[in-house]
């Protein structure tokens, strides 16, 4: 099994989607019939399969409870093909400014930053070795599962980095977006509900960035009810002609 090939197709499908998802429509005020375009007309269902995935993970090595590899055994247990850990950038950028990617290198990456210490835990004075480690290799291959490589930007209104190996721990939204684009990624707003930012903020970066494809409508269990709200708005204010999908996450902490 060919990781690559499968990120990959998932690009194209997504790019597809993006591309061809606007529905042909005519303003309200003109009272001609309206036409609708269906993307998936084309589908072939019957040779088509499900997939579960979650793209909003986190782990020992920023704020989470359990080591990489143990997050990749308990989502593989669990029945999840699709798999992307994202770190806060911000509570592991000094010790490695890099993601967890691939899995094949999680123990060399643990020996990287063993006698570092974890921001998320200056307080405690506690260095990597002190809460975790040492970590083990996995190999999606050979569990079935697609890793996709990612990071969580979070001095920003956080944002999902996925599909690209950008963890740049910047206080800016718009530094954020045009680096995941520069690295060939995709980004997702994640739980919009916990923000006070106004439709016009979202508005604004949704049409400079079309790699910008979405944003987190469920957050664990249904954290942020006004995600759904906004993204509505959203969807009212830009469709057909720019979609903005909705992503739920688990945004795993403690599982």
């Amino acid at each position: 099994m060919n990781t690559q090939r499968p990120i990959k197709l998932f690009h194209s499908l997504l790019a597809a989607a993006l591309l061809f998802g606007s529905a042909a429509t005519t303003s309200a005020a003109d009272p001609s019939p309206r036409a609708f375009t269906n993307p998936y007309a084309g589908v072939p269902w019957g040779e088509t399969r499900d997939f579960l995935a979650n793209l909003h993970t986190h782990t020992t090595y920023s704020d989470g409870e359990f080591a990489p590899h143990e997050v990749v055994d308990l989502y593989h247990k669990r029945g999840v093909h699709i798999l992307a850990l994202t770190d806060h950038d911000n509570d592991h950028y000094d010790a490695r400014p890099a993601i967890l990617f691939p899995w094949t290198r999680l123990a060399s990456i643990f020996d990287e930053i063993r006698d570092a210490p974890n921001p998320c835990w200056l307080r405690q004075g506690l260095l990597y070795r002190d809460f975790t480690g040492p970590w083990k290799d996995r190999d999606p291959d050979a569990m079935g599962m697609l890793a996709v490589p990612g990071s969580e930007i979070s001095r920003t209104h956080h944002i999902a980095s996925l599909f690209c190996d950008y963890a740049g721990n910047t206080p800016s939204e718009q530094t954020a977006l045009e680096e995941i684009g520069r690295h060939g990624g995709l980004a997702v707003f994640l739980h919009p509900g916990r923000y006070n930012h106004n439709l016009a903020w979202y508005l604004h970066f949704y049409r400079r960035h079309p790699h910008l494809v979405g944003m987190e409508v469920f957050n664990q269990n249904d954290r942020c009810p006004g995600d759904r709200d906004l993204w509505d708005r959203v969807l009212h204010a830009l469709m057909p002609d720019r979609p903005v999908w909705g992503f739920a996450g688990d945004d795993t902490h403690v599982l």
